[in-house]
């Protein structure tokens, strides 16, 4: 078991571009925080990008350590949605449960 981390949702700062992100990650590291939360978009996002993804977190020495997905109706298109993230979350090192 890992120990509990502090982290903080970048996702209100946009996820409609890398820039947005990334001030996102900036802004937390210049309070403290080395850890984030996000969403599903942000796996869509960079899902084809998993190494600029990597670089960008080395860059800035903010990691993510959890991404939320919402349920939106549809348990198929739910679960495909997830399915297709699982990639992506095991190169990040983040642990379904």
């Amino acid at each position: 078991m890992s120990k509990a981390k502090l982290a903080y949702a970048i996702w209100p700062w946009g996820l409609k571009t890398t820039e947005q992100m990334v001030q996102g990650i900036e802004d937390i590291k210049a309070v403290g925080f080395r850890y984030f939360e996000s969403v599903a978009t942000a796996v869509d996002m960079f899902r084809d990008r998993v190494g600029e993804f990597q670089a960008i977190m080395d860059r800035h020495q903010v990691y993510p350590i959890s991404f939320y997905f919402w349920h939106r109706g549809d348990v198929a298109q739910d679960v495909e949605t997830f399915r297709k993230a699982l990639d992506f979350l095991a190169a990040n090192r983040i642990r379904t449960v």
